[in-house]
């Protein structure tokens, strides 16, 4: 397995927090909430679609 990027771990942190699928929607929510961080909706997009590839999600 390939190591992953400190942005793909808050991701697949929250992601796998959550007891229900969360949206990009609510994931950026979350992460900008937490980290206090601003990301657009689509760079979490990417993450989820990376941590797929690597068949983290």
């Amino acid at each position: 397995m390939q190591n992953l990027s400190d942005q793909e771990k808050k991701v697949l942190e929250i992601m796998k927090e959550s007891e229900q699928q969360l949206t990009p929607e609510e994931i950026t929510a979350e992460i900008n909430k937490r980290y206090g961080q601003v990301w657009p909706i689509q760079v979490t997009i990417t993450f989820m679609a990376r941590l797929k590839k690597m068949r983290y999600a």
